[in-house]
């Protein structure tokens, strides 16, 4: 639904979640609700902290990597020969 303005009116975000297969009346009463509301923060706040200034952002064993696939291939592969040893 890229590019639909209607998304972010009452009723293109009740279609939207009723076509991803979720119940709407749920969808509001969570996010009104606010249980998620700690969880969110303190990830923001764990993020913030490692310095990721937006998305994507990766990191390996805890180590920030470029968003590139070669990347991304080279600090996976040299975490498992690491984990091998």
């Amino acid at each position: 639904m890229a590019g639909d303005e209607t998304l972010f009116t009452e009723a293109g975000l009740r279609r939207q979640i009723t076509f991803e297969g979720l119940d709407y009346a749920e969808f509001v009463t969570c996010m009104t609700e606010g249980h998620t509301v700690p969880t969110v923060m303190a990830s923001r706040a764990e993020g913030e902290s490692r310095g990721v200034a937006g998305t994507p952002t990766v990191f390996v064993n805890g180590e920030h990597v470029d968003a590139t696939f070669e990347a991304i291939e080279a600090a996976v592969e040299q975490a498992l020969t690491g984990a091998n040893q």
